[in-house]
Order: structure tokens, then sequence, then C-alpha cells
């Protein structure tokens, strides 16, 4: 197995998980770890959190739903070609 040592946080790389992903969760598990954090940590926190979800399948499928002009006609193609669920 591939780990290694990071502020504390024990890394595992054995996963196909991207790894913009494996270092965003490193830094919340390392930053929520914190007894007390400063104006940058908790910044830097939600930075992590919102990279997280901004990524996520939900977001995206919501925002496509919600898009407007040229976009809302592709996507609406799309939509009538495949079945997606709603989130």
């Amino acid at each position: 197995m591939n780990t290694k040592a990071k502020n504390s946080a024990v890394v595992n790389n054995s996963s196909n998980a991207p790894k913009w992903f494996v270092n965003a969760q490193n830094v919340i598990t390392t930053l929520n770890a914190k007894d007390e954090r400063t104006a940058f940590d908790s910044v830097r926190l939600a930075n992590q959190l919102f990279k997280i979800e901004n990524r996520s399948l939900s977001k995206v499928y919501n925002e496509l739903k919600n898009s407007s002009g040229d976009i809302a006609k592709a996507v609406a193609e799309v939509f009538r070609q495949i079945r997606i669920s709603d989130f």
C-alpha cells in the first residue's frame, strides 16, 4: 500500500481517487484536527470544502438543470436522450 504522512494525517493513495481530491481531503482532515484555527486556516478549510462540493455530481446537475441560453438547449437535448436521476 502506498501511504505517506502529511501534517499528521495519513494519506492512502492506493485508491483511484484523483490527486486533487486526496490533497483536499488531507487539508480538510488536518485543519479539522486543529484545536484552534487562524483566519487563514478557516479560509483555507472553506476553500477546500467548496472545491469538493463544486465538483460533485449533484452540483453539476443542478447547474445544468438551471442553465439558460444556448447551453440550456444543448442540455435539454442531452436530457431527452438519457435518463438522469434527480439528486
